[in-house]
């Protein structure tokens, strides 16, 4: 939030006491506090937050900004330079002695989970923005305030508490965040959505991190801070863990899946290629919703989408339609358009449990061929490759670890991902489907994908014109 130009001066050496100013007898009064260099009027704070280009600070000057406030020292910035050990930091500061104070503060809705949490997350930000309100997300990887979109800052603790802080200076009034396990949660939530607890104590890139899976599970729960009578849960009513900590809470409790016992069920009507079609059934109201990813985790996180909307006050309608609205969450099992006989699809599944998501997901009628990113420890990945050889035909693998000979059958390890990749897709014949599973770049597999699958359209027009 960018405070106004009217403020009374104040001296930053009042506010940043230990930073270090350049020159050192530069001594900048505080006026309005900007973080988008395209914004910057003259006479105006500037907050550098990029830490590898200084492109963005030399468009501030030229605009006429005062002085800089940075985390490293910016040579061709001809105005004072305000080093500081965090820009976030720095400018919720400045941003609190210039923000009038509010009268109310956001709704909070913390959603947490072994998988699925961030695109939950994602969803029900989705539904807040096409209701009108302003929304502030906090993801694994985004951190929204409502007016700046930015990479979450991984090296930082107390991310969430200044994210949150953020978001009571300016004019958000749902605060999303994703809980991540092991950390504390900034707040005590209106509303707590638990989407999974089934785990098998692997962290996202496939290694253990965890000395059990219950130990696991209760860093998930605990990062979605105090539960108290006045917090509402939504729980995944399909998940055996999650209903037994849901047994425990003393206030109100929804739950959502496909169970027939729970309070918003989805049944599937109907799926495709490209995604499916659900009935979201809550008493004697339902209604249909369509989703752009195919698969028992893509209802599942719609579900639990809805049920949180619905725990903060959204009619139904309301909630599916914010649904239907909202875009493609990256890492979900998404199709990859090929305009050939089969189905081709994209997961960033790693761990044995996500992948056998994403091979329910991407099942069609023939052959499911996969692609399957080992993890480097030998032991995990031959725990990949048993749950991959049991739910695929075909599995092509590819990582760093040494395996011995005891690969299960129908598992081919390769030297590389172009070669996985390549190797599944030259064997896909009509009403089959190939997964690519353990997308980390969703972007550069999609453009790797749709080259190789034009060079064998090529090959195959070639072999026609012969």
């Amino acid at each position: 939030m960018a405070p106004g130009n009217d403020a009374k001066l104040t001296r930053l050496r009042d506010l940043l006491p230990g930073a270090i100013y350049l020159p050192a007898d530069s001594d900048p009064a505080l006026t309005t506090v900007r973080t988008d260099a395209a914004a910057v009027q003259p006479g105006d704070l500037y907050v550098h937050l990029d830490p590898f280009d200084s492109t963005d600070a030399e468009i501030a000057v030229i605009r006429g900004a005062a002085a800089v406030i940075t985390e490293r020292l910016l040579p061709d910035v001809p105005v004072p330079l305000v080093l500081v050990d965090d820009g976030f930091a720095a400018c919720a500061e400045l941003t609190a002695a210039m923000a009038p104070i509010r009268s109310t503060l956001p709704t909070i809705v913390s959603v947490g989970g072994v998988t699925g949490a961030c695109r939950v997350a994602t969803i029900v930000a989705a539904i807040h923005a096409h209701a009108g309100e302003r929304v502030g997300l906090l993801t694994e990887s985004c951190d929204d305030d409502g007016e700046h979109c930015l990479p979450r800052d991984q090296r930082s603790k107390d991310a969430a508490s200044r994210w949150l802080r953020r978001c009571e200076l300016g004019d958000v009034t749902t605060a999303i965040a994703q809980t991540v396990a092991g950390e504390q949660a900034g707040a005590t939530p209106l509303v707590a959505c638990l989407v999974s607890l089934r785990c098998d104590g692997l962290d996202n890139l496939g290694r253990p991190c965890w000395e059990s899976n219950a130990a696991h599970r209760r860093a998930v729960v605990d990062s979605l801070g105090e539960l108290d009578a006045g917090v509402t849960l939504v729980v995944n009513a399909d998940d055996s863990e999650c209903i037994r900590v849901a047994s425990t809470h003393t206030g109100r409790v929804l739950t959502f899946g496909e169970s027939g016992t729970a309070d918003i069920r989805v049944v599937p009507v109907e799926s495709h290629a490209a995604g499916q079609t659900l009935i979201v059934a809550v008493g004697s109201d339902s209604a249909c919703v369509a989703i752009g990813s195919p698969g028992r985790a893509a209802r599942r996180d719609a579900a639990a989408a809805i049920a949180a909307a619905l725990a903060v006050g959204f009619d139904l309608q309301t909630a599916v339609r914010g649904v239907d609205l909202s875009p493609c969450v990256p890492g979900a099992l998404s199709p990859v358009p090929c305009g050939q006989a089969f189905s081709v699809y994209i997961d960033n599944a790693v761990r044995p449990t996500d992948l056998a998501d994403a091979f329910d997901g991407a099942r069609g009628k023939g052959r499911l061929l996969a692609v399957v990113k080992l993890a480097d420890s030998a032991i995990v990945a031959l725990r990949q490759l048993s749950a991959a050889s049991q739910l695929a035909d075909r599995v092509f693998a590819h990582g760093r670890v040494e395996l011995e000979d005891d690969t299960p059958a129908g598992v081919t390890v390769v030297e590389d991902r172009l070669s996985a990749i390549a190797v599944a897709i030259g064997l896909a014949d009509e009403g089959d489907s190939v997964l690519v599973a353990g997308s980390h770049d969703e972007k550069s597999d999609r453009q790797l994908i749709t080259k190789l699958l034009r060079r064998r359209l090529e090959c195959e027009d070639r072999r026609a014109a012969a």
